[in-house]
């Protein structure tokens, strides 16, 4: 099965979660900013952020609670990415 598949149900609200992501990134302080904006704006799959708005259909599908959990999901994971980077002493 192809991943369009099962994004297909969400994939509206999924672009709401990647324009939430780049919103983080704009803070005052530019180093953070320039840092922030680097490790969200991956172009990674987005499963967790997919997974939680399709969790979501097995109830009442309310974007008002379900856009900050998604965010928030693929805030989390990719700071457990740049935490392990960290203690690897890995170059980004």
């Amino acid at each position: 099965m192809e991943l369009s598949t099962i994004y297909e149900p969400v994939q509206k609200d999924l672009v709401k979660v990647e324009d939430r992501l780049r919103s983080v990134s704009k803070v005052d302080f530019p180093n953070l900013s320039e840092l922030l904006d680097y490790s969200l704006r991956s172009n990674g799959k987005m499963v967790r952020p997919v997974l939680t708005l399709l969790s979501g259909k097995f109830y009442d599908y309310n974007l008002d609670y379900l856009l900050p959990m998604a965010t928030a999901v693929e805030i989390m994971h990719t700071a457990t990415l740049v935490h392990d980077d960290a203690i690897d002493k890995s170059l980004v």
